[in-house]
């Protein structure tokens, strides 16, 4: 195909390329896509699907090392974000999640109930910031907290026979 003209106006230009200078990932995915294209499913049918699986891997449930390994990442983020303006000569504040972490803090330290903050290592407190809140829901509308835990419980369970059966 080297050499070919493209509507008359352009001309390909090929090469080959060593193997040793192959990314070795080069294909990876494309038997997939191309059982996907090959399927009697629309194009709207599959970008649907992609949706779905990435929805749920964004709201699936996560443990307190993940919640904190995510907390982290943000603010390392904000932080360099905040010295690339200052180093550019920008003086503007922004309340981010710097100050929503302080506020939480001072919150916290007020209160007898202790979250889980980033800094701790160990899971001292075992309060997880998830199911607490979960807990005050039940509270207001009147359920005890072992009976939500048990429809926690059957909600999880009703969910992975789903995965299970639209896999």
């Amino acid at each position: 195909m080297s050499g070919y003209f493209l509507k008359g106006e352009r001309r390909l230009v090929c090469h080959v390329i060593p193997k040793d200078k192959i990314h070795p990932k080069l294909f990876q995915g494309a038997k997939r896509n191309l059982q996907l294209s090959q399927s009697d499913l629309t194009s709207s049918d599959r970008i649907e699907y992609w949706q779905d699986k990435e929805r749920e891997n964004v709201n699936k449930e996560r443990s307190m090392e993940g919640i904190k390994k995510i907390t982290k990442r943000l603010l390392s983020r904000e932080k360099k974000k905040r010295e690339q303006l200052k180093m550019m000569g920008i003086d503007y504040d922004f309340p981010g999640y710097t100050a929503s972490l302080e506020n939480m803090k001072t919150k916290t330290s007020s209160s007898s109930k202790r979250k889980v903050s980033v800094d701790d290592d160990e899971n001292d407190g075992e309060d997880n910031v998830v199911s607490s809140t979960k807990a005050k829901k039940a509270k207001k509308v009147g359920i005890s907290e072992e009976s939500s835990k048990a429809n926690d419980i059957k909600s999880k369970k009703k969910n992975a026979t789903k995965r299970r059966k639209s896999t």
